[in-house]
C-alpha cells in the first residue's frame, strides 16, 4: 500500500535524524515513531483481509472494533478502502485521546502563545518535524471534516464517502446486473454474466482563504468554534455546489446535474401540487432505484408550504413524497428559465453516488502573505481534495421549471 511505503520512508528519515548531530526534539520524534508503528500494524492487518479477496466487488464487513459495519471497496491496485455512510465518522478512526483543542492549537501555532496548551504544542512540534505544510493534527482534521459532512446535504442524505489515499482512485461498479429465472428439472440454463467496470475518482482542490486579526486571536474566547464552523460551513457549501454543478473544464468535479444520463421531470406550468415530485420518484423506481433523498431550495420549499387545497387548507403531502428526507439547500438555483424565476429540485437514491475525499484536511498559515503584515492579520489557507462519481445516473432525477403560480 502507498501509505505503508510512506511510513517506511519516514522511519528512515527519523533514523537518520537520530543518528545525526543536529539538535532534535526527542519527545516529538518518539511520539511520531509510536504513532507510525501503530498505523503500520493496522495497515498490515487490513492487508491480510485484502489478500483474501480476488475480485473488485464491494462487500460489507466489520473492520474496526466498536463501530458499525463498513462497506469496503477494493481498488484497482488491490488496496482496501473504507466507505463511510452518514452514521460513520472519521473521528471514530482518529479518536482525540489527548483531548486536543483546535482553538488552543491554532492560537499557539499562529501567535506562539502555548499557555495551557502543552499537549497541543507537542503535536505542533511533531507535525513541524514531519512537514511544514500540514498545520492541524489528523485527529482535529477528522473533527472538522465530520462537521462539514454534517452541514452538507449530500452527506446528510447518506451519499457514501470513500477516504482516498491518493489523488487518483479506481474502484469497481456493476455494469450489468445478473439475470435469474426458473427452469425445468434437469434442463440446461442460460448463463448470466455479471459485468463490472472501473469508476475513477480524480480529486480536485476545494480551496479557501480565511483571514483572522491578531487582536481576535489574542482575545477570542470562542476561537475554536468560530474558526471550526467557518471552515466547515464554507467547505460544505463548496462540496454541495460543485458536486451539483461543477465543471471539469474549471478544475472542478463533474457536477451531478451536468450529466445528460440522469432523469429529468421538466415542468412548464406553475407549481400547483406535488405531482412533479411523485413523477420523479416513479422514474427513479422504474430504474430499480430506491429514492430516499429530496433536495430543494428555500424558494421551492416556501411555494410548497403555501399550497392550498380546494377548501383553502394546507395541501396534504402524498406519503410517497413525505417519506423522503427533505433537505433544503440554496445551492440549487431559483433563477433559471426564460423568466429567471424557475427552480430546480433533485430526487435520488444516495447509493447512486460516491464522493471521494482525501484526508486530512490541509491548513497552512502565514503572517506575511499578501497584505497580512500591513493589516496585522493572519491568513489560514484551507484546502481539501475531493471528487464525486455518478454510479447509477438513471437512479437520479432532477425536476426543472418549478415556479410560483
Amino acid at each position: 500500500m502507498n501509505r505503508l511505503k510512506e511510513i517506511e520512508a519516514r522511519m528512515k528519515e527519523i533514523r537518520a535524524l537520530l543518528e545525526g548531530s543536529e539538535p532534535i526534539d526527542l519527545d516529538a520524534l518518539e511520539k511520531e515513531v509510536r504513532d507510525l508503528g501503530a498505523e503500520k500494524e493496522q495497515i498490515e492487518k487490513r492487508k491480510e483481509i485484502v489478500d483474501g479477496i480476488n475480485n473488485g466487488n464491494v462487500e460489507t464487513r466489520a473492520i474496526h472494533p466498536g463501530t458499525s459495519s463498513f462497506e469496503t471497496a477494493i481498488t484497482s491496485t488491490g488496496d482496501e478502502v473504507r466507505i463511510y455512510r452518514r452514521n460513520h465518522r472519521l473521528s471514530d478512526f482518529h479518536p482525540n485521546k489527548e483531548e486536543l483543542s483546535l482553538g488552543r492549537y491554532l492560537r499557539g501555532a499562529i501567535t506562539g502563545d502555548w499557555k495551557n496548551a502543552d499537549k497541543e504544542q507537542m503535536e505542533f512540534r511533531a507535525l513541524s518535524t514531519a512537514t511544514s505544510s500540514v498545520m492541524i493534527p489528523e485527529v482535529l482534521s477528522a473533527q472538522v471534516i465530520d462537521l462539514a459532512r454534517n452541514k452538507s446535504i449530500l452527506f446528510q442524505s447518506n451519499v457514501p464517502m470513500v477516504e482516498m489515499t491518493s489523488n487518483n482512485l479506481t474502484i469497481s461498479k456493476v455494469k450489468t446486473d445478473p439475470t435469474f429465472g426458473f427452469k425445468a428439472e434437469g434442463a440446461a440454463t442460460t448463463e448470466s454474466v455479471m459485468e463490472f467496470e472501473g469508476v475513477t475518482l480524480k480529486s480536485k482542490t476545494a480551496y479557501g482563504l480565511i483571514s483572522v486579526t491578531l487582536e481576535a486571536l489574542k482575545s477570542s474566547g470562542n476561537l475554536e468554534s468560530v474558526v471550526t464552523n467557518a471552515i466547515a460551513e464554507s467547505m460544505a457549501r463548496t462540496i454541495d455546489l460543485k458536486c451539483l454543478y461543477g465543471q471539469t473544464a474549471n478544475n472542478e468535479p463533474k457536477g451531478i446535474l451536468t450529466y445528460s444520463e440522469i432523469g429529468e421531470q421538466a415542468e412548464t406550468a406553475a407549481l400547483a401540487n406535488y405531482s412533479p415530485f411523485v413523477k420523479a420518484i416513479g422514474k427513479v423506481r422504474k430504474a430499480n432505484g430506491e429514492p430516499t433523498a429530496w433536495a430543494l431550495n428555500a424558494t421551492t420549499d416556501e411555494m410548497l408550504n403555501l399550497l392550498l387545497n380546494t377548501q383553502g387548507d394546507p395541501m396534504t403531502i402524498p406519503p410517497v413524497v413525505s417519506n423522503l428526507q427533505r433537505l433544503i439547500s440554496n445551492q440549487l438555483p431559483s433563477d433559471g428559465g426564460t423568466g429567471t424565476n424557475e427552480s430546480t429540485s433533485l430526487i435520488y437514491d444516495p447509493s447512486a453516488l460516491l464522493i471521494g475525499l482525501q484526508s486530512p484536511l490541509m491548513v497552512e498559515i502565514s503572517r506575511e502573505a499578501g497584505d497580512a503584515w500591513q493589516k496585522g492579520i493572519v491568513y489560514l489557507r484551507v484546502y481539501a481534495m475531493l471528487d464525486i462519481a455518478v454510479l447509477r445516473p438513471e437512479r437520479i432525477c432532477k425536476i426543472t421549471g418549478l415556479k410560483q403560480a
